[in-house]
């Protein structure tokens, strides 16, 4: 994967920092050491409704949109229910629950991304109380 640029990296922390307000400075370091750059082409597809969740996402830049399919389960056309920018979050409740992933997300323009796995958040949220406040704060 290319590196990324100082602008990205800019918009990184910015949105760490207001998805977690109050962050401490090695946790924050701790969070960014552990985080995979993820790039998504426009139309590709980043998660699938019904597979397992196993990582969130946070959009550093590009536009993604979420489908769903019909609740009786039927053959048809996905219902668009959200649309996603920069600094939004995406798949955060399979870091605290094991349902499988409730849309499908698309990417609607390049995109770029970072992934935190499940195993590395459990691990963060013991070491920052912004980080354990948050999934709480989502979970409740």
């Amino acid at each position: 994967m290319p590196p990324f640029t100082a602008t990205q990296n800019q918009l990184l922390t910015e949105h760490l920092r207001s998805f977690l307000p109050g962050i401490e400075p090695e946790a924050l370091e701790l969070l960014r050491a552990q985080l995979e750059w993820v790039e998504v082409p426009g139309g590709s597809t980043l998660m699938a409704q019904g597979e397992p969740g196993e990582s969130m996402y946070l959009t550093v830049s590009g536009r993604l949109r979420a489908y769903v399919r019909s609740d009786d389960g039927s053959i048809g056309p996905q219902r668009r229910v959200a649309d996603m920018g920069r600094g939004q979050v995406i798949g955060e409740i399979s870091l605290f629950t094991e349902a499988p992933r409730a849309a499908t997300v698309v990417a609607v323009r390049d995109s770029v991304l970072v992934r935190l796995t499940k195993d590395v958040f459990k691990t963060l949220r013991t070491c920052s109380r912004p980080i354990g406040g948050r999934v709480g704060a989502q979970s409740g």
